[in-house]
């Protein structure tokens, strides 16, 4: 009898031990199959630093799965507990490249043996064996609160499981439905030129907070998602605005495409921001700037599609201007400063001329007119700023003046306002019909950040063509002040500057005020990279300013996806918007949220 129990023992010990019976019997060992090279533990492959002392050597580890990406071919492990080093600055987890899965899952324990690599930054162990499971064990997490600690470094937790257990803000979704990804954050995040003037400790401080105050999630996929697979679900009416909150966040941190981020395959909670509503304003008179994105229409009469910057055939086109007229019939503004017009004259088939034609018929009778009926294009650029208002409550004193290089204020470089760069000036003076009290309106688009001006002109901080910009400031103002002395004036527009840059400050400087920062304090009109700051003002000078009342921005357009807009494909895609993305309300009209301004003549 004991040569019997002795026997069954000895069957026991070889059935545990098989690869086949290690999932049934391998979570009272958690030792599996030995695949024959050098046993070693996942922080011994990681190190403590950047790149693993291991590269191109043959290892076998052993460790938990934390998650399984077939997209991505592989799956990532992690240490077990009881074997994980302690040292902070190892991590204790990482990624398998596995061209074929095993019958595997989440919690499993599995060696893998294979050799070391460093695929794009992100360590990694490209499998040529990988055991059965023989056990399982809970997968503890790496807690992770935003902002995160100064010395912070994402190489000690590279391929951890972690867990963002605060609530998050959405700060991103340019590439939502490109790559499935989203930029989350502790809190909205403002650009730091918008807050502090550049070159100061104070900006280069919130500038180093900002970076350790954001994080990517993404998916368990490279490549363009498809759309009923996205993170959190998206249509026109359900709209992921940023600000919108996520209750918390797991997944394992990857290295890819220059980027740390966190890979998840969890449902998200969000909580989404609601769209707002149009300020109400204090005030008789209301002005207003509005980047309406590049309103091309053809060759203004159903053709000439697709256009050098705006829609691509007449139906986009049609969609884009319903949305700009809801915009502007909602926000109801008797003057505004309108950017990124074609650049195509004034005459009835204009870009502008629609655009009032367009308005008209939505309302149900006349409500606007255009400034400069029947003049030819304005300046070299494809696109020009516009003047509309409504002759019911102001009428236009006195031909439009446009300000160029041409008859702009000089110093030994040449023109202050250089219109090389610079959109030319539109300036209109108007009387307000119930007060009888004239006003002018500037309306301007400075050079972008775009493009470069050259090494003495760009700055690392304040953008490219910041000398241009800060020069055109100096030139407008003076050209201002010469031309119109004592009036109320309000310039207007898109000043590629954000609040506490050069430009603006050399506006400031002369006496001229930011009405949106002195009502609205830390309000935005852009977001850009997770980022929100100011770029589009109404900017009064001090007979302007003792009347103004109010001022606002209607945040309609920058917090919205770019995926809502009036484009048929998603961003740089050729795949087609599924229907329910698109409609013609107000939101997402433009990347540029509108500033409105309320004042009294009386």
């Amino acid at each position: 009898m004991r040569r019997n129990y002795l026997k069954l023992i000895v069957i026991f010990l070889m059935v545990c031990s098989h690869p086949v019976s290690a999932g049934i019997f391998g979570h009272w060992f958690n030792q599996c199959q030995s695949l024959g090279a050098r046993k070693v533990n996942i922080h011994t492959i990681q190190g403590s630093d950047d790149v693993s002392p291991l590269v191109g050597q043959d290892v076998e580890v052993q460790g938990i799965i934390t998650a399984v990406a077939p997209q991505l071919k592989g799956f990532f492990i992690q240490e077990e507990a009881k074997d994980m080093d302690g040292n902070p600055k190892t991590s204790e987890g990482l990624f398998v490249f596995s061209q074929i899965l095993p019958d595997i899952e989440v919690g499993h324990i599995v060696s893998v043996r294979g050799e070391v690599q460093e695929h794009f930054g992100m360590t990694q162990i490209k499998a040529i064996g990988v055991s059965r499971p023989c056990g399982k064990e809970n997968i503890q997490s790496v807690t992770i609160t935003l902002p995160l600690a100064e010395d912070f470094d994402w190489e000690t937790i590279e391929g951890m499981h972690v867990e963002i257990k605060q609530p998050t803000v959405i700060l991103n979704t340019y590439n939502f439905t490109r790559y499935n990804e989203l930029t989350i954050g502790n809190q909205l995040l403002m650009q730091p030129t918008d807050v502090f003037e550049p070159r100061t400790p104070e900006a280069s401080k919130l500038k180093a907070l900002n970076a350790r105050s954001q994080v990517i999630i993404d998916d368990m996929a490279n490549g363009a998602p498809s759309l009923n697979q996205l993170l959190l679900p998206l249509d026109a009416d359900d709209s992921l605005r940023i600000g919108s909150t996520l209750t918390s966040v797991r997944g394992v941190v990857d290295f890819s495409f220059e980027r740390y981020r966190i890979r998840t395959s969890g449902a998200l909670t969000v909580s989404r921001a609601s769209r707002p509503e149009i300020p109400k304003l204090q005030g008789d008179l209301r002005i207003a700037s509005f980047n309406v994105l590049n309103l091309f229409n053809g060759n203004g009469q159903g053709n000439g599609f697709p256009t050098q910057r705006g829609a691509d055939t007449i139906e986009e086109y049609n969609l884009q201007l319903k949305k700009i007229v809801n915009t502007i019939l909602t926000m109801d503004a008797h003057v505004v400063g309108l950017n990124e017009l074609e650049n195509d004259g004034f005459d009835a088939s204009s870009s502008i001329a629609q655009l009032v034609d367009a308005l008209n018929q939505a309302n149900g009778k006349p409500k606007y007119d255009y400034i400069g009926r029947n003049k030819s294009a304005i300046g070299n650029d494809s696109i020009t700023v516009g003047i509309i208002y409504q002759p019911e409550a102001v009428s236009p004193q006195g031909n439009l003046l446009v300000l160029t290089g041409e008859n702009s204020p000089k110093d030994e470089q040449g023109p202050l306002f250089d219109t090389r760069r610079n959109r030319p000036s539109f300036t209109q003076i108007f009387q307000d019909k119930v007060s009888g009290r004239s006003f002018v309106v500037n309306v301007n688009h400075l050079k972008s950040k775009g493009s470069s001006c050259g090494i003495d002109d760009d700055s690392m901080i304040q953008g490219n063509c910041n000398g241009t910009r800060t020069r055109a400031a100096q030139g407008l103002t003076r050209w201002l002040s010469e031309n119109f002395s004592d009036m109320p004036i309000y310039i207007v527009g898109d000043l590629n500057s954000y609040a506490k840059e050069d430009p603006i400050k050399t506006f400031e400087s002369t006496g001229l005020v930011n009405t949106v920062n002195t009502f609205n304090k830390g309000s935005y009109t852009y977001t850009f990279r997770g980022e929100v700051g100011s770029l589009d003002y109404v900017l009064a000078n001090q007979p302007g300013m003792s009347f103004v009342v109010d001022a606002k921005v209607w945040h309609s357009n920058a917090a919205e996806p770019i995926a809502l807009d009036y484009k048929r494909h998603l961003v740089r895609s050729d795949r087609k918007k599924p229907q329910n993305f698109r409609n013609d309300g107000p939101y997402r009209a433009s990347d540029h949220d509108a500033v409105i301004i309320g004042v009294s003549f009386k």
